[in-house]
Formats: structure tokens, sequence, C-alpha cells
């Protein structure tokens, strides 16, 4: 069994323990903690203008604002500068701690710093000169995660009548969504109806993944995996197939149509559909630096 696999039926399971028969949230209070992953606070140099050969130090801070820990690399861009670092471009981070609104406690932070030596541009008439230039860091996360659980309620035609003609109403159908950069939603219209006589059917469910984080998918493609909770079968027919990689069109958004059956079903149910994704995801932030020409000595060295 493949990990990820294991690690959503680890998922299901905490579902089962929270939700039991009333169809809670997965997350606190019915709401994902805010934000969509690692985002980048602030992004820097010491200076905002220095002289060709001096040295300044660059400054990035990340914070984890997803619902995830979170493993990945920085780096910093420079290759328009054509400078020199002291210190490694591209470091790691691991395990960044996410936020828990249970608890009250903010998503962790991390900060890098990179001392680097402008580039050279001593030649005639370079004095005073004034060249921007446009640095970039780049934060990557490996092993991005997304999750969304849907409720929907099943119920036999018997039942859903004499709901009706006593004037009670059904039970919400609930919808929990990581806070991930990308979103991941579940359309099935409820409640389900069952055939009479056998308290069978089967039906639809379209399943749209989006890029909502405003970096980049790598590869434009999520793996996605669909389980059917309790009460639940899912049909290895149509576009749904399990574990399967899922390209986003033009990196943004994808749609997929699974077709679930619900089989014997004697008494009113809420089952849950759960759909997760992973994936590397990338964003990007830029600073503004200045680089001031120095007059070329006309002494030797």
């Amino acid at each position: 069994m493949q990990r990820g696999t294991i690690s959503l039926l680890l998922t299901l399971v905490l579902i089962v323990l929270v939700s039991g028969c009333t169809g809670t949230d997965i997350f606190p209070n019915n709401s994902a903690p805010a934000g969509n992953g690692v985002r980048i606070i602030s992004f820097e140099p010491e200076l905002s203008s220095i002289y060709s050969g001096e040295e300044t130090t660059f400054m990035l801070k990340i914070k984890n604002t997803g619902s995830f820990a979170a493993t990945g690399t920085v780096k910093i861009d420079l290759s328009e500068w054509r400078g020199q670092c002291s210190t490694n471009q591209v470091r790691d981070f691991s395990n960044l701690i996410a936020p828990d609104s249970e608890v009250g406690t903010e998503g962790e932070e991390a900060t890098f710093t990179w001392k680097c030596t402008a580039p050279d541009i001593e030649n005639e008439g370079s004095e005073g000169l004034h060249i921007p230039y446009e640095p970039r860091a780049v934060v990557t996360v490996k092993g991005a995660r997304s999750l969304t659980s849907k409720s929907v309620t099943l119920v036999p035609t018997k039942e859903l009548l004499d709901i009706q003609n006593s004037g009670s109403a059904l039970p919400s159908e609930l919808v929990s969504k990581s806070a991930s950069p990308v979103d991941i939603d579940i359309k099935v219209k409820g409640p389900v109806r069952l055939m009479t006589g056998t308290n069978s059917i089967s039906f639809p469910v379209t399943i749209t993944v989006t890029n909502v984080g405003g970096g980049i998918v790598e590869g434009s493609t999520v793996e996605l995996n669909v389980e059917a909770g309790s009460g639940l079968n899912l049909l290895q027919s149509g576009e749904c197939d399990l574990n399967r990689p899922l390209y986003l069109w033009r990196g943004r958004s994808q749609s997929i149509t699974c077709e679930m059956s619900a089989n014997n079903v004697e008494t009113l149910t809420q089952a849950r559909i759960v759909a997760s994704a992973t994936y590397d995801y990338t964003t990007t932030a830029s600073t503004q630096i200045e680089v001031i020409g120095k007059r070329k000595s006309l002494w030797p060295q």
C-alpha cells in the first residue's frame, strides 16, 4: 500500500472518530485555519543601493499559514545580478509547523539570509551610474497537501417521504477543506434518494481541482486520490481512478467526474466523500536594489 493511501486512510479514521454521527467538520469550529500554505512574508536587501563590488545581505522570511507541516527549499535567484554569494543560494526547511486554531497558535516562521557581493561595473564613465536589479526569492514546498471532505445524505424513498410529511428537516451536508494552495471542490447534489425495493442507487460526483495560491503547481500535475466513506462505493469507471495524476489545464484547474454507488442502505445515512491531492508548489517574490558604479582606479593594484 502506498504511503499516500495509508495517510489518507488514517485521516478517514480521524474523521470518523471526530464526527461520530453528526457530520462535524475535520477542522475545529467548522473552519480551516486561515491562509493557503507557506507564504513569503518579506524579502528585501539590507540596503536599497550599494556600490559595485560592495557586499550586502538579502533577508527572507516565510510562514506556514496552511493546514499541514511543510518541508521544502528556498533559494535566491541572482542570475541577472551576476554577483557572488558567500552562503549557499539554495537552503532547506523541514516540518515547518502549521497553525492550530484550537489552541490559538500561529504557523511557524523561518528566516534566511544571504551575503552577496554586487556585480563589478567599474568601467570608464560608470562613476555614479545607477543600475537597478530585481533579485527573486523562490520557495518550493515538496509534497504539499490538499484535503476536502463532503458529507452526502443517503435516504431510502419511504423514509424521505416520512420526513417530508412530518415537516422534519434533513441533516446538513457539511464540507471541510484544508487551508492549502490548491483547492479541491466536491459537487454532488443531496439528498441522494435510494431506489424503492433495492435501497440502492448510482450517481455522479464532480471533483474540481484549482490552483488558488498565487504560485505554480510544479509540472501542472497533482496526485489525486478519492475515497468513498461508509455506505458508498467508488466505481472504477469514467474519468475517476484512484491515485491518478491529474493535469491542471494551464496550471490552473481541472475537473473529473466519478461514479459512486450506494447499496442496500436501510435507513438515513450520512456518508463522506474525501478527495486529497499531493504536489510540489512554488511561490516567488522579488525585491529591488540598485548598484552604483565606481570610478575605475587610475593606480595599479
